[in-house]
């Protein structure tokens, strides 16, 4: 009993402290572009929805997967699931709203698109994010199609998709924490990376230990 309480406390710690480094590291970026920008900018909102869908929407999403988390232990699988979808869907709304803004810039500014490692890399994560929601669709409904396939097959097909996407997404998110240096200084960038790292490492804990138990369990 002493050892499930002490377990229970440090587990409670840890997802607190992910919450944590999830709101400083959202709220640091928002608050540079709140402060540097007007918000009539295309590109700030380009970077306020891509950070809240990537750093914010996916990396709760992905929560979700792990069963030891304090705060979810009394959500059962299928509300789990509902909720996993809707964070998701809001991620996809999110960031295919903030890519077709900047997209909308460069054509009215008639630069070319996709040029640099950032914007390609995001623009993949994107299309990944978007195939793995189909998939993940799929999924949920598989039981009403039996002819469309095994279960576990879709699930696993998803989870590869969807973790691919969100470290891709990280990664372009990372690309573009390039572009907030001016702003935030490489001190102020380096804190960022630092924070980022940390709660894209916790959260993919879930994600990694549903894979190992696929293949492995």
């Amino acid at each position: 009993m002493v050892t499930g309480t002490y377990k229970d406390r440090t587990l409670n710690i840890i997802d607190t402290l992910f919450q944590q480094l999830v709101a400083v590291f959202v709220l640091l970026v928002l608050w540079e572009v709140f402060k540097n920008y007007s918000l009539s900018n295309v590109h700030a909102w380009h970077v306020i929805l891509c950070t809240i869908g990537i750093g914010l929407c996916m990396a709760e999403g992905l929560l979700l997967f792990n069963k030891e988390n304090s705060f979810l232990k009394d959500m059962d699988r299928a509300t789990r699931g509902t909720v996993h979808g809707g964070v998701m869907c809001a991620a996809c709304i999110s960031l295919t709203i903030g890519i077709a803004l900047k997209i909308d810039q460069k054509v009215q500014a008639s630069s070319n698109h996709f040029t640099s490692n950032h914007s390609k890399i995001g623009l993949t994560a994107w299309i990944l994010i978007l195939i793995s929601a189909i998939i993940g669709i799929l999924t949920a409904n598989i039981r009403r199609c039996p002819g469309l396939g095994k279960p576990p097959l879709y699930r696993i097909i998803h989870l590869f998709l969807g973790v691919s996407a969100y470290i891709l997404g990280v990664v372009a998110l990372g690309f573009g924490l390039n572009y907030l240096e001016s702003l935030t200084g490489a001190n102020g960038k380096i804190a960022l990376m630092v924070f980022l790292a940390l709660y894209v490492a916790y959260s993919l804990l879930g994600p990694i230990k549903s894979c190992y138990n696929h293949f492995f369990g």
